[in-house]
């Protein structure tokens, strides 16, 4: 339970000051969302990928962390 209170802090703060700033940034006129703008074809689907993967990833990270889903180097660590 520890683990998961301290990963959820952490993520709060982190993706917090991310779309924080990027907000307040864009108050001030400064325009920092600039994936997928102006291109064509395949960079802009590309582009526009990245930009829904750059959203999604807190839900998946929040998600995987209340279900207790460890992956990946974390997998391992904890079945020993």
């Amino acid at each position: 339970m520890l683990f998961q209170v301290t990963a959820i802090i952490l993520l709060l703060v982190f993706y917090g000051c991310y779309f924080g700033k990027m907000f307040l940034q864009k108050r001030q006129g400064i325009q920092t969302d600039q994936i997928g703008k102006g291109k064509t074809g395949t960079a802009k689907v590309i582009e526009t990928l990245m930009k829904i993967t750059t959203i999604l990833v807190p839900l998946v990270e929040v998600i995987c962390i209340i279900k207790e889903k460890y992956y990946g180097i974390l997998e391992e660590i904890y079945d020993e």
